[in-house]
């Protein structure tokens, strides 16, 4: 009667030792202080669908990935483009760097770091909003520079010229009447003028 219990306890014993074990191993290897980065960028570009191209370009480079991405075109005509970006710790700084110099102007940076202690294969998280000029997903926008003007009035010309010719296209033969007509009549006054009396 007294060797019965005795295993339960040895087993009970080694159960809770394992789990103890597990608790202290998962501790090491994920430390209350592990330093994370995130960060926020805004900035102006010309043309915020190429921008945003050359963002994954500079992201996959650095090893990270996208884990969004938007474009929209807000009320005021303009083209935003918004990138959620997951990219390693020791990467961080230099796509934010790259970014920083490769994109257009900048127009808000920020970068929040919490914790101290550097452990490996640690994620950091980057919101991208790239805003494009005014127009840049209008085709029909109206011509502001001199250059685009007088273009435009060039080819409003070009445009009337065509008009003109496809109206009188259709009226050919009457020109070709009036040709023969014409030569005809030229080469009569010139025979008479031939014939007349000096």
């Amino acid at each position: 009667m007294v060797n019965v219990p005795a295993p339960k306890v040895i087993r009970e014993t080694k159960v809770v030792y394992k789990e103890k074990l597990k608790k202290e191993k998962d501790e090491l290897i994920v430390p209350k202080n592990r330093l994370v980065k995130t960060g926020t960028l805004e900035i102006n570009v010309n043309d915020a669908e190429t921008a945003k191209e050359i963002v994954k370009e500079e992201v996959a480079k650095y090893n990270g990935f996208i884990r969004s991405e938007n474009i929209s075109v807000s009320s005021d005509d303009k083209t935003i483009a918004y990138l959620k970006v997951k990219v390693p710790l020791q990467k961080f700084d230099y796509l934010m760097s790259d970014l920083n110099y490769n994109l257009g102007e900048v127009k808000d940076k920020s970068i929040n770091v919490t914790g101290q202690e550097v452990v490996e294969n640690t994620i950091c998280e980057l919101e991208i909003t790239l805003y494009g000029k005014e127009g840049s997903y209008n085709e029909n926008k109206n011509p502001e520079t001199f250059g685009e003007k007088s273009f435009a009035a060039v080819s409003s010309g070009w445009n009337v010229i065509t008009s003109i010719f496809l109206f009188i296209l259709p009226l050919w033969p009457l020109f070709l009447l009036g040709a023969i007509g014409y030569y005809f009549y030229k080469k009569r006054d010139k025979n008479t003028n031939h014939h007349e009396p000096h």
